[in-house]
C-alpha cells in the first residue's frame, strides 16, 4: 500500500502519481466530495459543462500512458481528466447519451479526494 496524492497550500492536487514502495504509480480512483447539490461539474476539451457527477460518486482517472499525470493545468489551475459511468452523472448537458464520459473536473480537495483502496480487495 501506499500513500494518495497530497493537496497544496490551496488544497489543489498537482499530480495524480503517487510514491510507492517500488517507484510511483497512478492514483486511479477518486470520490466526489463536492456538497453542491447541484453536482460537480465535469467538462470537456472546450471547457463547456457536459455532464455533473453526484456526491459520493467514484470517476476514475484518465491516463494516456503508464507514467503520465492524469491532472492537467488548464488556465492556471489543476484539472483531473476523469472517466465517468452513467451511474455517477447526476445531470447530463448534452444531447449525446453514452454510457461513459471523460471530462475534466476540478483537481481541489473541495471536489474530490484520491481513494487509496483496501489491500485485502486485490
Amino acid at each position: 500500500m501506499a500513500d494518495v496524492p497530497a493537496f497544496d497550500n490551496n488544497g489543489d492536487f498537482q499530480s495524480s502519481r503517487v510514491l510507492g514502495n517500488r517507484g510511483t504509480y497512478q492514483q486511479k480512483q477518486w470520490l466526489v466530495v463536492d456538497p453542491d447539490p447541484k453536482g460537480l461539474n465535469c467538462r470537456d476539451n472546450q471547457f463547456s459543462v457536459v455532464v455533473t457527477l453526484g456526491y459520493g460518486s467514484v470517476v476514475d482517472a484518465v491516463f494516456s500512458s503508464n507514467q503520465d499525470n492524469a491532472i492537467r493545468s488548464i488556465n492556471g489551475n489543476p484539472w483531473l481528466r476523469v472517466s465517468a459511468s452513467f451511474l455517477d452523472i447526476q445531470t447530463r448537458n448534452t444531447g449525446e447519451r453514452l454510457d461513459t464520459y471523460i471530462c475534466y473536473v476540478r483537481a481541489n480537495r473541495e471536489y474530490i479526494a484520491p481513494i487509496n483502496p483496501d489491500s485485502q480487495d486485490r
